[in-house]
């Protein structure tokens, strides 16, 4: 079996306009004079209900594009129709700066939020997912991030590895590879650390570098449930002394996470992949990439049994271990959620619908507005009439 040349994770994909008729948004980015009075600054940014994946990825693009400087592309891997929610809330330090973004009022999304605080304490996110997803994307150049599953049993898998009970992501390597598969009803939290909350946590691990942390590791079960908790109350409650801006101050609480964080990722250990997994997981990585390589057809198990010498059903137990569906079915989702992407670009010079489906390998358009209209609640002509 001769690997292939792998090449980096191209996540360039048409964004659609997320409708703000169809989404509560509730936004509370509110201009503020930076002070140096003690305590740190709750900011409740933002609460979205999702309707479809076209929005989560609109989120995705433009508040934690502009945010963190996330390069992502998610996918949905199953049949129906996606629903989900995310909330998020910003710790705003003594070196954080909050500004008021151009815009704001009339277009909230489009004002990107690394212009409204820069250099925040902590950035937290509760995500829902209804159902199956795919993502992926690199780390900003400058990132220290943890993924935390809220479930006992996540069923979530990343870079192919289901994760367990009790078990972690550390996003701590500049421009690293984030691949995520999500199963139906999944809930995670998302922390993104700046710069000196990591620098304080890092030397009371008592590591030299954070890229020292292993990617995924297990934690101690009580100091990771009273994190949880910690940012539970975060995100969803509101603080003493709130305004009626949003804002709340607390003392301490700066002191509060660090010790919560130093605690959990202090008494963690790296959970590692046996020989069998390391394995399944170099064989359904060479294949998602052949595959990715090869989006305007449609792609056989022959052929890809035939390009790594595999039987079928080493590729099929490797391929869906790590991915959660068989190679032909990623395939497929992959090329559809092409073609929606580019239905949704406003730009006259577009392709119609049949050109667009058979540049995508999809030559039976019977039968692939039907699975159309199964995954995305809509036919792709309904689709092509959003953008008028």
């Amino acid at each position: 079996m001769t690997p292939p040349t792998r090449s980096p994770v191209s996540i360039t994909n048409p964004v659609s306009t997320l409708s703000m008729n169809s989404i509560v948004v509730i936004l509370l980015l509110i201009e503020l004079r930076h002070t140096t009075s003690p305590g740190i600054v709750i900011v409740k940014m933002a609460q979205f209900e999702l309707e479809d994946v076209d929005q989560l990825q609109e989120l995705v693009s433009r508040t934690l594009g502009g945010l963190n400087g996330w390069d992502m592309r998610v996918t949905q891997i199953e049949r129906g129709v996606f629903f989900g929610s995310y909330r998020s809330s910003v710790l705003v330090g003594e070196q954080s700066r909050i500004v008021k973004p151009d815009r704001l009022k009339f277009d909230p999304l489009a004002a990107r939020f690394n212009s409204v605080i820069q250099n925040p304490f902590m950035y937290a996110a509760h995500h829902k997912y209804g159902r199956q997803l795919h993502l992926i994307g690199h780390t900003p150049i400058e990132f220290f991030g943890l993924i935390i599953p809220v479930q006992e049993n996540p069923h979530v898998r990343y870079q192919g590895q289901l994760l367990q009970s009790g078990q972690i992501v550390a996003l701590t390597k500049p421009n690293q590879e984030v691949d995520f598969i999500t199963n139906p009803g999944t809930e995670f939290l998302s922390v993104q650390l700046g710069p000196e909350c990591a620098a304080t946590l890092v030397s009371n691990l008592g590591i030299t570098e954070q890229e020292q942390l292993a990617q995924i590791i297990t934690s101690d079960r009580r100091s990771l449930q009273l994190f949880k908790r910690k940012i539970f109350r975060l995100l969803h409650h509101v603080p003493a002394g709130t305004d009626s801006r949003g804002l709340s101050r607390r003392q301490g609480l700066e002191a509060e996470v660090i010790e919560h964080l130093s605690i959990m990722l202090g008494s963690s250990r790296p959970a590692n992949l046996n020989l069998n997994q390391q394995r399944c997981r170099t064989i359904a990585y060479w294949v998602r990439d052949y595959l990715d390589a090869h989006l305007d057809r449609p792609v056989g198990i022959e052929e890809i049994c035939a390009v790594f010498e595999l039987r079928p059903r080493t590729l099929h137990y490797a391929f869906k271990s790590c991915f959660g569906v068989s190679p032909v079915m990623y395939h497929r989702f992959r090329r559809m959620q092409l073609v929606r992407a580019h239905l949704l670009v406003r730009d006259p010079a577009n392709p119609t619908v049949t050109q667009l489906a058979t540049d995508h390998g999809f030559f039976h358009l019977g039968r692939f507005a039907t699975d159309y209209k199964a995954v995305f609640g809509e036919t792709p002509a309904h689709t092509l009439a959003k953008r008028a």
